[in-house]
């Protein structure tokens, strides 16, 4: 379980979560990818993430593209994450990951609530363990952007799957990105594009992966 300030009790939509992702956050997270995926479609406006008290994204004007792009959250609790940046952006379908039934049991239960409202049918929730092989297949393969949000130990376990994906795209023509929370990939090879701070007090920070950010000499890229 990652770190962050703990919501108690807050209504969201008349449900009851408990969650360690405040509403900053989850803007900080959507204003990463609407910069990233918005510039590769020119005359597009991306708009902007406005997330309100509860943790709901508002309306946006977002860019009107070809292609759907996935998400994928790993260890996505509630699934308020993923209901947010689907909402805010209707070009990206989300996948939660949630080892714990109950969290995933709530964040089906989530998703029923979203369901009218901008977000049916593209948010989505597997209960397994992101370790079994048939699920990080499928990441290995669809995933566009992947958030992290992880301690440090568990990042190190799936560290060779994150580079998977973003080398993935070196012949591919869809990218991937990966968005850690707090703490990010630790290897001297791998660098972010990007960190930003978010969340309140600006006391949280956000690193940005993409493809660029595996050195050209690793290793990493020697074994493709």
């Amino acid at each position: 379980m990652g770190a962050g300030y703990i919501i108690d009790d807050l209504g969201w939509k008349g449900i009851r979560l408990h969650h360690l992702v405040n509403p900053k956050m989850i803007e900080g997270i959507i204003s990463l990818i609407k910069d990233y995926f918005g510039k590769r479609y020119e005359g597009h406006s991306t708009g902007s993430a406005n997330t309100d008290a509860d943790g709901e994204s508002g309306n946006l004007t977002s860019p009107n593209l070809e292609s759907t792009l996935t998400c994928y959250d790993i260890g996505c609790g509630d699934g308020r994450v993923c209901i947010a940046v689907s909402k805010a952006c209707p070009w990206i379908n989300s996948v939660g990951i949630e080892i714990e039934e109950s969290l995933a049991e709530r964040m089906e239960e989530n998703i029923k609530v979203y369901e009218g409202n901008g977000v049916g049918g593209r948010v989505s929730v597997i209960h397994d363990d992101l370790r079994d092989a048939s699920v990080s297949a499928d990441m290995k393969q669809t995933a566009n952007i992947i958030l992290c949000y992880l301690l440090p130990e568990s990042i190190e376990e799936i560290k060779q799957l994150l580079i998977d994906c973003l080398l993935r795209s070196d012949s591919d023509s869809d990218d991937c990105i990966i968005i850690c929370n707090t703490w990010g990939i630790k290897d001297s090879d791998i660098k972010p594009i990007s960190r930003t701070s978010c969340g309140c007090n600006n006391n949280t920070t956000l690193s940005l992966y993409d493809k660029s950010s595996i050195a050209s000499d690793s290793n990493y890229r020697k074994k493709l």
